[in-house]
C-alpha cells in the first residue's frame, strides 16, 4: 500500500511540473498561484498573454526568424564570461562587436546599403596593382559618381573609410578638391574618430598646398584638446611635423603661451624669447600660464609629441629658476619618452644640467631599461653624453648605463651612434672625432652648479668601467675591425686609450699577419691601421712594434718590400725607438736591392727616404 501511494504521489508531481512548463510557469513563488488555478481550471489573463507572446515568438522563429538563425550559426559558440557584466560577449554567444554590427546594419536604410555595395563593388576592382591606368581612370569616375553626395557619411564607418582614401588617391585633381570642400568643416571633428582620421590623414596627404593650410588653419584654437586625444594627437602631429611651415608651427605652439596667443594669432612667426624681449612686462604672466598648461601634459602617452617638446623647451629656455625645478620635477619620469626628437633631446640635457641630485638619479633609472635602443638613436645617443658630463654618482651611471652597453657592446660598435657614444667615453671632447658644432651642445652644462666633481675624475672612472669588454672585445674582432673604414679608428682609440693591457689586440694582428701573410698589409684600410698603431708607445708596455719583431721571422718581415703598401708599414715601424736598430739590420740587404731596382713605387721610395735617415 506504501509502494503504490508512493507511485501515485510521483505521477502526481511528474504531471504538475509539466504542466507548469506547459504554461510557463516555472518560478517557485507562483507554485501556490499555479495549484489554485489548476483546481478551478482557470488561466488568468497574465498568463494567458504569456502563452500568446511565447507561441507568437515560435512563429517567428519558423518563418520569419531565419536570418537570425544563420547569423547565430555563422558566429562560433562562445562561453558566457563567469562575471555578471559579461564584457566581451552578449547572449546565445554572439560577440558584441557582431552585435554592433548587426545593429548597424538593422538601423541603415536600404538606399545606403545599396550605395555601400555598389561602391564596394567599384573599389574592390580599382585598388588591384594590375589595373591599367585605362581602367583605373573609368572606375573612379564611377566611384566618384555613386559616393558624392555621401562623402561625410562614408568617411565616418570603418569600411567605407577606406573607399574615400581611395579616391583621393586616385582621384583626379577635381575629385579631391570636391572631397576637401565636403570635409574641410570637419577637420577637428573628423581627427578625433577612429576611422575618419584615416580620411584627413589622405586629404593632408594628396590635397594641393593651399588646401593642406587651411586644414592646418582648422587646428587653430583647437591644440590643447587635441593633443590629449588619443585620435586627434596623431592628426596634430602629422600635420605639425610633416606639412606645417616654420610660421605655421610657430602660430601652433603660441597656444601654450595663453589664451591671448589662441584667440588672437601672432602672424608674424616669433617664438617665445622674441615675444618676451617685445613685452617684458608680460613675462611673469606667461610663464606662469604656460606652467600650468604643460604640467597636466606630463603624461608618457601625452608628452612624446614634437609639438609638446618645443613648448617645453621654450619655457625651460626662459623661465626662472623656480619654475624650470618645477616643471622638471613634474617631467623627470617621463624624459625618456622624449629622445627620439631633437627638441626631446635639448630638454632632457636641460633636466639633467639644471636638475637636482635626486632629479638626475631618477632620470639615469628611467634611461636603464632602454640604454640600447638610446645609445642607437640619432638624438636619444646625445643626452647619454651629457649624463656622462653632469652625473657626479659615476657609480650609479656605471650600474645602470654603462653595465646595459656592455651587454650589447658588439650591436653599439657596429651602429653608427652607438660607435660615437663609444669614442666619447674613450676620448671626450676630442676634435678627431667630433665637430665643433656638435660639441657646442654640450659646453653649456660645464657651468651648471649642480656638478662638483672634476670632469676629468669623472671620465677617468667611466672610462675604467667599460674599457676591460671592450679590449676583449676588440681584441677578438681587430682584424675585422682593422679592414672596414667605420670600425678602424675605434680600434685605434681603444689601443691608444683605453685603461688596461691591450696586449691581446697586438698579437690577434700579429697572428693574422703570421697566418695570411700580406693579407693584412695590402687591405687599403689595414695598412693604415697598422701605421697609426705602430705609432703609438704606451708607458709600462710592449710597442706593437716589438711584438710584430718577436713574432715575426725576418723573411716575413723583408716579404713587406714587395707591396707598396708594405714598404710604408715598413718606414713607420722604423720610426719606432724600441725596433729601429734590429730593423736596420733585417732590412739592409733588401735596401740595396730595392736601389737597383728599376721599378720603384712610391713606398719605396718613402722607405728608402726613412732608412737613409738613420
Amino acid at each position: 500500500a506504501r509502494s503504490k501511494s508512493k507511485i501515485q504521489n510521483k505521477k502526481a508531481r511528474d504531471g504538475e511540473i509539466s504542466k507548469r512548463k506547459k504554461f510557463g510557469l516555472n518560478s517557485k513563488d507562483k507554485k501556490t498561484a499555479f495549484k489554485k488555478t489548476v483546481r478551478k481550471g482557470v488561466i488568468s489573463k497574465q498568463q494567458k498573454m504569456k502563452l500568446e507572446k511565447k507561441e507568437k515568438r515560435n512563429v517567428e522563429e519558423k518563418n520569419g526568424g531565419q536570418k537570425r538563425k544563420q547569423e547565430d550559426e555563422e558566429t562560433p559558440p562562445t562561453k558566457r564570461s563567469k562575471l555578471s557584466s559579461g564584457k566581451g560577449f552578449i547572449k546565445n554567444g554572439i560577440p558584441r562587436k557582431k552585435k554592433m554590427m548587426m545593429r548597424r546594419e538593422r538601423t541603415t536604410s536600404d538606399e545606403s546599403k545599396e550605395l555601400i555595395s555598389k561602391a564596394k563593388c567599384v573599389w574592390e576592382k580599382l585598388r588591384r596593382h594590375d589595373l591599367k591606368k585605362e581602367g583605373r581612370s573609368i572606375l573612379i569616375i564611377e566611384l566618384m559618381n555613386i559616393v558624392k553626395d555621401q562623402l561625410y557619411e562614408l568617411v565616418l564607418k570603418h569600411d567605407t573609410a577606406r573607399i574615400i582614401q581611395c579616391l583621393l588617391k586616385f582621384g583626379t585633381s577635381d575629385m579631391r578638391t570636391t572631397v576637401f570642400e565636403k570635409l574641410k568643416d570637419h577637420v577637428v571633428e573628423l581627427s578625433k574618430l577612429r576611422y575618419a582620421k584615416f580620411g584627413i590623414k589622405a586629404l593632408f596627404k594628396y590635397c594641393t598646398p593651399p588646401q593642406r593650410d587651411a586644414l592646418i588653419t582648422s587646428l587653430y584654437n583647437h591644440v590643447h584638446r587635441l593633443v590629449r586625444h588619443k585620435e586627434g594627437a596623431e592628426i596634430l602631429e602629422i600635420a605639425y611635423n610633416d606639412y606645417a611651415t616654420a610660421p605655421q608651427r610657430s602660430l601652433l605652439v603660441q597656444e601654450f603661451y595663453g589664451a591671448q596667443f589662441a584667440l588672437f594669432k601672432d602672424n608674424s612667426g616669433r617664438g617665445l624669447g622674441e615675444i618676451l624681449a617685445a613685452n617684458p612686462e608680460q613675462r611673469t604672466k606667461l610663464i606662469g600660464h604656460m606652467k600650468q598648461a604643460l604640467i597636466p601634459l606630463m603624461d608618457k602617452t601625452v608628452v612624446k609629441h614634437s609639438i609638446i617638446h618645443r613648448a617645453v623647451l621654450d619655457f625651460l629656455l626662459h623661465a626662472d629658476e623656480k619654475s624650470r625645478s618645477e616643471l622638471i620635477e613634474s617631467m623627470r619620469e617621463v624624459s625618456v619618452e622624449m629622445l627620439h626628437t631633437r627638441e626631446g633631446a635639448k630638454i632632457s640635457l636641460r633636466c639633467l644640467w639644471h636638475g637636482t641630485t635626486k632629479d638626475r638619479k631618477v632620470l639615469v633609472k628611467s634611461f636603464k631599461p632602454f640604454v640600447s635602443k638610446i645609445c642607437k638613436e640619432e638624438h636619444g645617443h646625445l643626452v647619454m653624453m651629457g649624463v656622462f658630463d653632469c652625473v657626479d654618482d659615476t657609480v650609479l651611471v656605471i650600474k645602470s648605463i654603462i653595465s646595459e652597453m656592455i651587454s650589447s657592446l658588439e650591436d653599439l660598435c657596429e651602429d653608427r651612434y652607438g660607435r660615437r657614444l663609444l669614442l666619447y667615453l674613450l676620448s671626450p671632447r676630442s676634435p678627431q672625432h667630433f665637430s665643433k658644432q656638435f660639441l657646442e651642445l654640450l659646453t653649456p652644462g660645464d657651468d651648471n652648479i649642480q656638478s662638483k666633481k672634476p670632469q676629468d675624475t669623472r671620465w677617468t672612472e667611466l672610462r675604467e668601467g667599460i674599457s676591460p669588454s671592450l679590449i676583449k672585445l676588440a681584441s677578438e674582432k681587430a682584424v675585422q675591425w682593422a679592414c672596414q673604414k667605420p670600425l678602424a679608428p675605434l680600434l685605434i682609440q681603444i689601443v691608444l686609450s683605453a685603461i688596461g693591457d691591450v696586449i691581446p689586440i697586438y698579437h690577434t694582428l700579429t697572428s693574422d699577419l703570421l697566418e695570411h701573410k700580406n693579407e693584412l698589409i695590402c687591405d687599403p684600410c689595414g695598412h693604415w691601421v697598422l701605421k697609426k698603431i705602430l705609432n703609438i708607445q704606451r708607458e709600462g708596455m710592449s710597442s706593437f712594434a716589438s711584438v710584430i719583431l718577436d713574432l715575426l721571422s725576418n723573411e716575413d718581415i723583408c716579404s713587406w718590400t714587395q707591396t707598396n703598401r708594405g714598404c710604408f708599414v715598413l718606414s713607420s715601424l722604423l720610426m719606432n725607438e724600441e725596433s729601429r736598430t734590429r730593423l736596420l739590420d733585417v732590412l739592409r740587404p733588401i735596401v740595396d736591392q730595392l736601389r737597383r731596382s728599376d721599378n720603384i713605387n712610391q713606398g719605396s721610395q718613402v722607405l728608402l727616404k726613412t732608412f737613409d735617415c738613420f
